[in-house]
């Protein structure tokens, strides 16, 4: 974790146990997870609207749903950038492969977006989130080369990870590696019933504060570089407040088997926060990512961030609210009464 040494709250020195309440206040406050009973019960209702008889949500959802994508999939020109002048032309063919080659070749873009707009469309609000990954992916080499092998192996690109002389051969046996993927941006959906963001928040990337909740296994935090002994105590992830939710996204009773898996493949829930605040004490607020555990008592790393790495996007926006309506707020009473109606048809 990164040392608190040098940062400051309201004038004081920043210390685990301040920041801990911090982090706890903003996240009662918040809008979102378990704060908000109203948002979590429309949006299991909407789900399961959705999966209903009478299909007049999950029609209304998958006939808007393609005119969408179309949008952004649709034409020749879909994820590009224009030239400004004609100097430009060619960086900005250059900006637009690479831009292409992040979207659909790095990460599943026409999935993401899919699911992004299809939980704005059902939840209110959709959220995406980006980070840059440094890690990279290797393909690891070894043989027995001469010196002018060793000189062909370094044009080719490849890393040489270690080199040892034969005098008796007068060969080489290197050991050396090519990035076949390298750091790279990554975003992906957020099930929207895993984030909550201060009340007051019109834009996202003006957000105060925003938390995302996540549910990975010890061993890919440990993988992370997060310190093993720690993560290897921390409690199980737990049933939500908001579960209902969850299972009302089922289809194939996923979520009804109560069994957790053992040693570093459980799941423990992990909580990022992104909150703007002046802890240098220079009257300049900055973004930090604060990620924590067991319930804010556990925090695993503090990190100074450029941007709020959310985006999100509401089918019906209101004046000053990140959160507006959905189709389901437009559909569901017209599904009600047909239901009714269709019911009573074949009681009668």
């Amino acid at each position: 974790m990164q040392a608190l040494n040098g940062l400051t709250f309201s004038g004081e020195e920043l210390t685990e146990a301040t920041l801990t309440s911090v982090l706890q206040h903003e996240r009662a406050r918040a809008v979102g997870l378990d704060n908000d009973d109203d948002l979590n019960r429309h949006r299991e209702l909407a789900l399961e609207y959705f999966k209903g008889v009478v299909t007049d949500l999950a029609d209304m959802v998958e006939t808007v749903l393609p005119d969408l994508i179309e949008v952004f999939f649709g034409g020749e020109d879909a994820v590009s950038f224009r030239a400004s002048s004609e100097e430009d032309v060619e960086a900005a063919e250059q900006e637009t492969d690479y831009l292409r080659q992040i979207v659909f070749q790095r990460n599943d873009g026409f999935s993401e977006i899919y699911t992004w707009f299809k939980e704005a469309l059902l939840c209110r609000v959709g959220i995406a989130k980006w980070c840059w990954n440094e890690d990279a992916e290797y393909e690891d080499y070894e043989q027995e080369v001469d010196p002018i092998g060793l000189q062909q192996l370094q044009e080719m690109g490849l890393e040489i990870v270690s080199a040892e002389p034969n005098e008796e051969t007068g060969m080489i046996a290197v050991e050396a590696r090519k990035m076949c993927s390298p750091p790279t941006v990554e975003w992906m959906a957020v099930p929207s019933s895993d984030f909550a963001t201060a009340p007051e928040t019109v834009r996202l990337k003006d957000a105060p504060y925003c938390v995302m909740r996540s549910n990975p296994q010890v061993q890919d935090l440990i993988a992370d570089g997060y310190d093993a002994d720690t993560v290897r105590g921390l409690p199980n992830a737990e049933a939500d407040e908001d579960e209902g939710v969850d299972f009302a996204r089922n289809t194939s009773r996923e979520d009804e088997d109560e069994t957790v898996s053992m040693g570093d493949l459980r799941r423990v829930e992990i909580m990022e926060h992104y909150i703007r605040a002046d802890f240098e004490g220079n009257g300049k607020p900055q973004i930090y990512r604060i990620t924590t555990a067991d319930s804010e008592k556990v925090i695993l790393d503090v990190e100074k961030r450029p941007a709020i790495e959310f985006a999100a996007v509401s089918p019906y926006p209101m004046p000053f609210k990140l959160i507006g309506q959905d189709l389901a707020d437009k559909v569901m009473p017209w599904q009600r009464i047909n239901t009714a109606l269709l019911r009573n048809g074949l009681d009668n």
